[in-house]
């Protein structure tokens, strides 16, 4: 999981909405089907591109800045699944059987940005 040119991969944000949610590095570890170690080593890029600014306390209790970048996380994420949900729902013709391997593809490195995967 790593950040190019100021974007999140979309891993990270997955992992930010768990953390949140399950108030443990380990339990988001388990939820997500991940390592401690890779959850630990996202949290790290988490707070290296947030300034730290999102957690406190063993707990994972959310700062105002944290609440407000899981509610922008989750709605994204949410809006996403349901997009490739979509997608993956289409027919399978020659041409959309290309373009839902393409953002199949897309999506699993977390490569989709700005909703432009063409």
């Amino acid at each position: 999981m790593s950040r190019i040119k100021g974007l999140l991969d979309l891993n990270l944000l997955r992992l930010l909405v768990t953390l949140q949610a399950t108030g443990s590095v380990d339990a988001a570890a388990r939820r997500l089907e991940i390592s401690s170690h890779s959850a630990r080593g996202g949290l790290a890029e988490l707070r290296a591109y947030f300034g730290d600014r999102l957690f406190v306390g063993p707990t994972f209790e959310t700062t105002q800045v944290g609440r407000q970048v899981c509610a922008v996380a989750h709605q994204s994420l949410e809006v996403l699944d349901a997009g490739m949900k979509a997608v993956v729902a289409l027919p399978a013709t020659p041409a959309s059987f290309a373009l839902r391997t393409r953002r199949q593809a897309l999506l699993a490195t977390g490569s989709i940005s700005g909703g432009q995967a063409n």
